[in-house]
């Protein structure tokens, strides 16, 4: 079963490998992967962040992915990796939905939650339809096509 838990600073690596996997880079609106020193500014900054939640989802102990939401003005930006080694399992969906339920706990005034996903990854669109997210018509967004989804 999923379990997540708050992100801390000993996750760092972990977040470094999830985002720089060629998949998640694929399907990313960047394109592009990340510097290490980078991605260690980014992470402690957002770690601290009231406007940001950062969780680790964990299958029988062993860290399998992430979500994280960032909070501006009433909406929640949703972002999520799943480590390659636990795709194609249904966990996508499970992170979206108890991520959900931890996100609303912490930011209880949020009206809408949005997530934008790229047309071609048909995974992900799944999830967030299943979810019980809606989807826009297709958009461009950074040069890339996509779909946003959200859900109240």
């Amino acid at each position: 079963m999923l379990k997540l838990r708050l992100a801390d600073a000993a996750d760092c690596d972990l977040f470094f490998n999830w985002r720089n996997d060629p998949l998640a880079i694929s399907y990313s609106l960047s394109k592009a992967p990340v510097e290490y020193q980078a991605h260690v500014a980014w992470y402690q900054k957002v770690l601290l962040a009231r406007e940001s939640l950062l969780l680790v989802g964990e299958w029988s102990g062993v860290p399998c992915g992430q979500i994280r939401f960032d909070k501006k003005n009433q909406e929640l930006t949703i972002s999520y990796a799943i480590d390659p080694r636990f795709r194609g399992q249904g966990l996508s969906f499970q992170f979206l939905t108890l991520g959900l339920v931890h996100s609303r706990t912490v930011f209880s005034d949020t009206l809408v939650c949005i997530g934008v996903v790229l047309v071609e990854n048909i995974a992900s669109c799944k999830a967030f339809l299943r979810a019980g997210f809606s989807k826009s018509d297709p958009m461009i967004i950074q040069n890339r096509e996509c779909f946003v989804f959200s859900a109240r």
